[in-house]
């Protein structure tokens, strides 16, 4: 029954955190320092990572996105990284959620620990 002098608690509901949310703030903070983050689907190569960052001294790295820690990267994703580890290509990282997004950025040196 409902009593006006003692209203319920609202209850604090804990939000799932996706991907596409993770996907937003590397998004955000790619934008903030300058740089561009742009999402990578090819037509003919499956397994391809899901973002290209571009900071603004031009490096370039294959991003791939986890929601956390729990996320396993597919056989395809894995064979694409190691393939481009074959070729010397170094800049591919694999990030589990938001604090890794937010630690890779300021570990390039880019972002202070103000992030927004």
């Amino acid at each position: 029954m409902f009593d006006e002098n003692n209203p319920p608690v609202p209850v604090a509901v804990e939000r799932k955190v996706l991907e596409k949310h993770v996907e937003k703030r590397l998004v955000h903070l790619m934008k903030k320092l300058g740089g561009e983050c742009y999402k990578w689907s090819s037509q003919n190569v499956r397994g391809v990572p899901d973002r290209i960052c571009v900071f603004p001294d031009g490096t370039v790295y294959f991003v791939e996105l986890k929601r956390d820690r729990s996320g396993r990267l597919s056989k395809l994703q894995q064979r694409f990284i190691d393939r481009m580890r074959q070729l010397k290509m170094d800049r591919v990282v694999v990030l589990y959620g938001m604090d890794q997004v937010e630690d890779w950025v300021q570990a390039k040196g880019w972002l202070h620990a103000q992030t927004g």
